[in-house]
């Protein structure tokens, strides 16, 4: 009897147990969770990233949940320039889950004109400071065109007797050349018909500015340039007096072009001219300029005509060439073919180049825009090295 009531109790508690569980419902309720807005940091010209700090969310369930970043960085964290996405989960005791997510977007500020544009440490040396050379800078912003005062142009010929026309088929015009909308444009186009000046054929125009004032060693030089779409050259660049040879300097900070035409040689195309920082030291050893030796380095970029980038180039020494794009270091020419030690002139020019011809069809300026075809030159800064 003892026994059977023990069966009977034992029956009697299995019962119980199902019934209550049978009788708890399923959690089927999805946790929630809500993210901050979307964070935008503005940092300076020279800052690489910035410390961001938000309230980090938290989710909420009808039971219990844990909440856990699954992407991004965490509030208090140091940001890089760019957006970064930072996505937090949570999830509840019968896994139920939700997310949500925010972009935290670091923007430089443009750079500013009171110092170079150099991003993290500047390489200023100790007990200097860098001071603006106003002959050799210019915003472009004069309403009435071109400073004089500073630039020559080409064709037209100097009291310096300067005068270059051009390397065919692109000839140099003045009125390729404008100042507008706060910016230096030199316009590549086409000519209706073929010119033929000095026993030389050309079909498309081109323009080229220079300095007045010389460059010299131991200065910053920086220019912020947008390059046309064209097959035509866009340039930043200096070289010494027409007759200081036969030891001639050049030096190109950047040289590249818009476009990359399908009879240019193979080495143009995976070089990618179109998308590249190319610099040259040119040593050229004859006064009839048919001979030279050279150094020379280069990064790959967005597409040249895609932005306005930043070029810049420390003449550190006679030996030691430093190029910056955007603000970074991005390659050294040290101990060039010859010692760079002859005083040069800025060149700014839109040119044809025989190695990137132009299409036989001649329709490689069809359907662009004449922005599309200007390099644009938004300021040129050149910076000198001061005791503090």
């Amino acid at each position: 009897m003892i026994k059977n009531k023990l069966i009977y109790s034992v029956l009697f508690s299995s019962l119980l147990f199902a019934c209550s569980s049978n009788d708890t419902p399923e959690d089927t309720t999805p946790p929630s969770i809500t993210c901050v807005d979307d964070i935008n940091v503005s940092i300076d010209a020279i800052a690489s990233d910035a410390v961001v700090t938000y309230n980090t969310p938290v989710g909420t369930d009808n039971v219990e949940a844990v909440t856990k970043q699954t992407e991004g960085l965490a509030s208090g964290a140091t940001f890089p320039l760019g957006t970064t996405t930072n996505t937090f989960t949570v999830t509840d005791g019968a896994g139920n889950k939700a997310s949500c997510s925010f972009d935290v977007i670091v923007t430089r500020n443009a750079p500013t004109a009171d110092v170079p544009y150099f991003i993290g440490e500047a390489p200023t040396p100790d007990g200097k400071k860098w001071s603006k050379l106003e002959n050799l800078s210019d915003e472009f912003e004069q309403a009435d065109g071109i400073d004089r005062t500073k630039w020559h142009t080409a064709p037209k010929i100097t009291e310096e007797g300067w005068f270059w026309e051009g390397r065919p088929p692109g000839l140099f015009i003045e009125e390729s050349i404008t100042v507008d909308d706060g910016k230096l444009k030199i316009e590549a186009d086409k000519l209706p018909a073929t010119v033929v000046q000095n026993g030389k054929s050309y079909d498309y125009t081109g323009g080229i500015v220079r300095s007045k004032e010389q460059c010299k060693v131991g200065y910053y030089y920086e220019c912020k340039m947008r390059a046309n779409k064209t097959f035509m050259s866009s340039t930043f660049w200096m070289m010494t007096e027409e007759n200081a040879c036969p030891k001639r300097t050049e030096l190109d900070i950047q040289e590249c072009v818009g476009e990359i035409n399908p009879d240019a040689p193979a080495w143009v195309s995976t070089g990618k001219w179109d998308q590249i920082f190319h610099s040259n030291a040119f040593h050229r050893t004859s006064c009839a300029n048919d001979t030279a030796t050279r150094k020379q380095d280069a990064i790959e970029t967005a597409k040249n005509w895609s932005d306005f980038f930043v070029y810049g180039f420390w003449w550190k020494s006679e030996t030691e060439l430093w190029f910056y794009f955007n603000g970074e270091l991005a390659y050294k020419i040290d101990n060039p073919t010859t010692d760079f030690d002859i005083p040069m002139y800025y060149n700014l020019a839109v040119e044809t180049y025989d190695w990137n011809p132009p299409q036989t069809d001649g329709k490689d300026m069809e359907g662009l825009t004449k922005d599309e075809r200007s390099t644009q030159y938004e300021w040129i800064r050149t910076w000198k090295l001061e005791d503090e």
